[in-house]
């Protein structure tokens, strides 16, 4: 009887541990990512180009999180994000230089994601990704930044020395 106790109380043990990992995960994901061939909005918009002169790529991404920190994953510099579209479609606009290949996306209350992109970005191209919420656990948070951002820079370019 005691053999049968101490095993219940092992498996519980076990289960507890489990499902403790599985809250751990829970955060956000890609659910995609594709390449707008027809969207001709990165070639119109003017003012962002990279340290070659070439227009930066722009990637659309659509979520609902709000209060979301966005880097790059390679040591690129992304130029600046735009909030202006957020309230009215849910997208983020991202200005990054040709070359990029990968994205770091933080929140307060999940862990960092880290993400590669299936392609590096092409200049003047636009790329839509969708964003979600994988446990519903991140709240919904009020942006206060200005219209740009609060994770804007100021070039297009490769960082010198920055190896985050």
């Amino acid at each position: 009887m005691q053999i049968k106790g101490k095993l219940c109380a092992a498996l519980l043990l076990l289960l507890g541990a489990v499902q403790m990992m599985a809250q751990a995960q829970k955060g956000f994901k890609v659910e995609s990512f594709t390449k707008l061939g027809d969207d001709l909005t990165a070639q119109m918009t003017d003012g962002h180009e990279d340290e070659d002169g070439e227009k930066c790529a722009l990637l659309r991404i659509h979520t609902t999180l709000e209060d979301l920190v966005i880097k790059s994953g390679d040591g690129y510099r992304i130029e600046h994000i735009d909030m202006g579209h957020f309230k009215e479609t849910g997208e983020i606009w991202v200005f990054v230089p040709k070359g990029l290949s990968g994205l770091k996306f933080k929140h307060r209350s999940v862990p960092e994601l880290r993400y590669t992109l299936p392609e590096r970005a092409e200049a003047a191209t636009v790329y839509s990704m969708v964003l979600k919420n994988e446990g519903g656990d991140i709240p919904r948070v009020q942006h206060t930044a200005g219209r740009y951002g609060r994770r804007g820079e100021s070039l297009c370019g490769r960082e010198r020395g920055d190896e985050e």
